[in-house]
């Protein structure tokens, strides 16, 4: 089965634009949360939403982007990345679980308040991509220094 990947040199314009709208996200965050102690409930603007969907898409294009030499042990890479994401996933929701039926009344509601706020509008998924993507390239930065170290 061929698997197809975009260039390689789409990855590091992605991971640039992936990198600075994350740090607008984060800023935009902070923003909201000190103006909502004024102002009581906020809502997301189109600039907002914006960076959020172009932080996705790029988050999207570096994972999807061929590494420099993209073979076999880099597919093997790939799926074992995968696995571990999903299984951390997986693992996290049901600790979760466990959790909040350990809970109190109170606390029950407050983790499953959290939970739906965390995890509602797709933002699990966006997490196991975090996870796949921080999981592949650890694995592809020790399999480089790995080779230089045997040269």
């Amino acid at each position: 089965m061929e698997h197809k990947l975009l260039p390689h040199k789409f990855q590091t314009p992605a991971f640039i634009t992936f990198v600075v709208s994350f740090i607008l996200v984060l800023i935009s965050a902070i923003i909201d949360t000190q103006s909502a102690l004024f102002q009581g409930e906020t809502t997301r603007t189109i600039f907002q939403v914006f960076v959020i969907v172009l932080m996705y898409a790029s988050l999207l294009v570096t994972i999807f982007s061929a590494e420099k030499l993209e073979d076999e042990m880099m597919t093997s890479m790939r799926l074992n990345s995968a696995a571990l994401a999903f299984t951390i996933g997986f693992g996290l929701i049901a600790v979760l679980n466990i959790i909040q039926v350990l809970l109190p009344d109170a606390a029950y509601e407050a983790l499953k308040a959290w939970r739906v706020r965390s995890f509602w509008n797709g933002n699990a998924i966006i997490y196991l991509v975090i996870i796949y993507f921080l999981a592949f390239k650890i694995k592809v930065w020790n399999l480089e220094k790995r080779m230089k170290d045997e040269e």
